[in-house]
């Protein structure tokens, strides 16, 4: 899970669980895989993938660093966090605060349009399940 309120440090503190995290994934983990594993490190060879949750922090981080992800996947991802902060109240609420607070920061389709004019944006992908398919916002 993935630290919100921009994702700043001294905000991910109050939740030990997601401390960093946005760190990791992003910037340690693929420099990991490409060390432990041998594999290019070229952004057009850097992919990252999620179910569910772990879909839209997917989305976010190759949005957020599309330097460095050549695509993105999100399985059954909530893609519209905002539109969905009233449904899923018991996950945004420890993230965004009891106002659940979205900044754009947070927002796919806000980071999305600010990479719409840049020649690096990565390349999306998103499908979902058929558990799934009576829901609007994935």
């Amino acid at each position: 899970h993935l630290c919100g309120k921009g994702n700043l440090d001294e905000e991910c503190e109050k939740y030990s669980y997601s401390y960093k995290q946005l760190e990791f994934i992003s910037e340690e983990l693929p420099d990991l895989i490409c060390e432990f594993f041998n594999v290019s490190d070229k952004r057009e060879d850097t992919y990252i993938a999620g179910l569910s949750m772990g879909g839209y922090g997917a989305l976010k981080i190759a949005l957020k660093n599309p330097q460095r992800f050549g695509a993105a996947a999100g399985l059954s991802s909530v893609a519209d966090i905002v539109g969905t902060a009233d449904m899923f109240k018991d996950v945004h609420i420890p993230i965004f605060g009891e106002d659940i607070i979205i900044p754009d920061s947070e927002n796919l389709f806000e980071l999305a349009k600010i990479q719409n004019e840049n020649p690096l944006k990565p390349r999306i992908y998103m499908e979902k399940g058929k558990r799934h398919e009576n829901l609007d916002c994935i």
